[in-house]
């Protein structure tokens, strides 16, 4: 497009090792980029698609489309589908000729779709002369509301905030340990008898139990009250062994650390 020409196959093999060859040939050509008037040698035989109809029959059509997309503007022809050129009214821009200048936009995508869509109507239309297909490009629709937004900040903030809060937990259980060890409390119920596997079986459990009190508490708040994603659309099953795994690895790490301080 925009001609019909048929390849010389004995050198090419398919319109794609044409437009390869064209492409490498106008990468050897010097031109200015900056410079919309700047000619191009051979760009007339550099085609912006190519198509390879393999049926076109009442039974179907079959046929492979390729666009030229590459990003330089010079590569493409005038030809408003994958190339779009608008006059640029400000005075300020006129060029030493008084003529306005044109400013160049690639649409290779789009071209690519009204190209599919314009072999498609005339398609259906030579099967049924009395059909007409109105066609275009819908974009996804963005539409700003004020509470998706808040929702949006509430989540960034919560994601980055309720990891800490749910280690705050840690510095307490420490303090208890380091503060009985500190007081000679820990001697006292050793001499009375105590012995240290149930000390440290009675404080893992209890320290284990606050800490999924307080996973309860963050949950709930975090799903029903501030309706985080992340706690509403993550099955509850993973995130209860998430939470379960860093209490007792809190728990481990206050028993560990207890052992190195000795001033709460």
């Amino acid at each position: 497009m925009p001609y019909f020409e048929e390849l010389d196959r004995s050198k090419y093999i398919s319109n794609q090792h044409y437009l390869t060859d064209m492409i490498s040939l106008l990468h050897d050509q010097e031109f200015d980029f900056s410079d919309n008037n700047s000619p191009i040698r051979h760009l007339d035989r550099l085609p912006d698609g190519t198509m390879t109809v393999k049926e076109a029959s009442e039974k179907g059509l079959k046929y492979t489309l390729s666009i030229n997309d590459n990003r330089y503007w010079q590569y493409h022809r005038n030809n408003g589908v994958t190339k779009l050129g608008v006059l640029n009214n400000d005075k300020g821009n006129e060029t030493l000729n008084n003529t306005k200048e044109t400013i160049y936009m690639i649409r290779s995508l789009e071209g690519q779709i009204q190209a599919a869509d314009m072999i498609n109507k005339a398609y259906i239309h030579e099967l049924f002369n009395d059909t007409y297909i109105v066609s275009g490009i819908q974009f996804m629709p963005f539409k700003a509301s004020l509470d998706v937004e808040v929702e949006r900040i509430i989540n960034i903030i919560g994601l980055a905030v309720f990891p800490a809060c749910m280690a705050i937990a840690l510095p307490v259980f420490l303090y208890n340990l380091v503060l009985e060890k500190e007081t000679k409390l820990l001697e006292m119920m050793k001499i009375n008898g105590m012995k240290m596997k149930y000390y440290w079986l009675i404080n893992f459990l209890f320290f284990l139990g606050i800490f999924l009190v307080t996973t309860v508490v963050f949950w709930t708040s975090a799903a029903f009250g501030f309706k985080l994603n992340f706690f509403i659309t993550t099955d509850w099953r993973l995130l209860a062994s998430i939470y379960l795994g860093w209490g007792l690895c809190q728990v481990a790490l206050a028993f560990f650390l207890s052992v190195f301080i000795n001033n709460s």
